[in-house]
């Protein structure tokens, strides 16, 4: 199967939306792809405000990336590069997306995987099941797609 031996280099990066730092330039609103390495962020660590996409309406709003590990020795740029392309892999839409496209499928799947453990949704009756001792448990995936991949 996996051989002990093989150790994968890990880049871990963490990416924060909610927050309120804003960039504009005398014209309006940056150009997608503008990236803010300096000045207002910490020198200790290596972070970087990233904005991937157009906003249609209002001010642009970047995402800010904080390198934790990084096994792999991506250069600055070239993750910065890397991060801005990965936000245009999201195919519901046509252009680019504030984020890599795997964050929002990560988003979508932990929002789907809660459909499946029924703690947290107690109060609708479609998705309670629990069982006579009122444990909740793992409410089953159709028989059909147990062997399959779907679509979450």
């Amino acid at each position: 199967l996996i051989d002990p031996q093989y150790r994968p280099q890990v880049t871990l990066i963490l990416i924060r939306k909610r927050h309120s730092s804003r960039f504009l330039q005398e014209t309006g609103n940056c150009e997608p792809g503008t990236c803010v390495s300096g000045g207002v962020v910490s020198p200790a660590v290596f972070s970087f405000y990233l904005l991937a996409h157009r906003s249609p309406f209002g001010v642009s709003k970047p995402a800010y990336y904080l390198v934790l590990h990084d096994d792999s020795g991506f250069g600055a740029e070239k993750l910065r590069t890397l991060t801005y392309n990965l936000s245009f892999m999201y195919p519901i839409v046509t252009r680019s997306v504030t984020m890599p496209a795997a964050l929002y499928y990560a988003h979508r799947l932990t929002g789907k995987g809660r459909l499946h453990l029924n703690r947290a949704f107690n109060t609708l009756p479609y998705f309670t099941k629990t069982k006579d001792s009122g444990e909740s448990y793992l409410v089953p995936v159709h028989k059909a797609l147990r062997d399959t991949m779907y679509f979450m």
